[in-house]
């Protein structure tokens, strides 16, 4: 789903392991694959950590840009090598793909090089294979330690209660960089929303800013998903918005939504909503 700024990629981290806190049983990639495509979504967000699925892509029998995320062993002392690898095993494995950005996963894993020794590895591999664009995917609190300069691309957390992004160390380090940001999680995983997904949580991390902004948007009859969707798409500085679904209908929601954004800025009291409370707000401290 492309227009002048804004573009829908589809996520894959659910394709291969239990990324939504409700994930269901019978869970159908192919069909989320064909639906995405047949709505007008061409670039997929995959990590070489979501090995299974590289399967239904390649299965798929579609043309696919990817946004390609590598992760590196923690040791890894031959950076371009290594990405090198990661990207044959991907055009190996996933012939129809086609690679738009390259990107490193986590930065915590290359900690030990410099940002230009990342960057350089990343960029030379990236024009090897006609890659336009390197980028990193990273957590707001990472980011504040990194010149986005070295990147074309960052992808960064972000939504109604996770406004992390908007501390003045990052947002004037993308904005000054003319850096393209890719807002990822804007659900926070489900929770904010689907309604019954809160009570995973709620016996072990205080859910109240989850509870208070559903209650706002009960408050205005307005769909909570759509509502986390409008907050993102409307902020100038995002140009792609990565989503994942459980099913098709999910899935075509979500794009009803991206279009309808275009049309409609709602106007949402979005500092009401602000957490600072880490363990809610950061997944990787849901000890699941």
């Amino acid at each position: 789903m492309k227009n002048l700024e804004k573009e829908l990629i589809l996520g894959t981290a659910n394709f291969n392991h239990l990324y939504r806190l409700s994930q269901i049983t019978k869970f159908d990639a192919a069909e989320l694959l064909t639906t995405a495509y047949e709505n007008g979504i061409s670039t997929l967000d995959i990590s070489n950590s979501y090995t299974g699925a590289y399967k239904f892509v390649a299965d798929s029998d579609l043309e696919w840009n990817a946004n390609v995320k590598i992760v590196l062993p923690q040791h890894e002392t031959r950076l371009d090598y290594e990405i090198k690898l990661k990207v044959v095993e991907i055009f190996e494995q996933m012939p129809r793909v086609k690679i738009s950005n390259l990107m490193i996963h986590n930065v915590t894993n290359v900690s030990r090089f410099s940002v230009d020794e990342v960057s350089s590895a990343l960029r030379k591999v990236a024009e090897e294979f006609g890659i336009k664009n390197i980028g990193i995917s990273v957590y707001p609190e990472q980011i504040s330690k990194i010149s986005t300069e070295n990147f074309d691309i960052v992808q960064i957390p972000i939504n109604v209660l996770d406004q992390r992004v908007f501390k003045e160390n990052i947002l004037e380090n993308l904005l000054r960089n003319n850096t393209q940001v890719q807002a990822r999680s804007i659900y926070l995983r489900g929770l904010l929303a689907i309604s019954e997904e809160i009570f995973v949580l709620k016996d072990r991390l205080n859910t109240d800013p989850i509870t208070v902004f559903k209650d706002w948007c009960r408050s205005e009859n307005l769909n909570s998903s759509f509502v986390c969707m409008n907050f993102v798409y409307h902020l100038n500085f995002v140009t792609y918005i990565i989503i994942g679904a459980n099913d098709v209908n999910e899935l075509k929601e979500n794009i009803y939504y991206f279009n309808e954004s275009r049309l409609t800025k709602i106007k949402i009291p979005y500092k009401n909503f602000e957490s600072d409370n880490i363990e809610l707000i950061d997944p990787r401290y849901w000890d699941l």
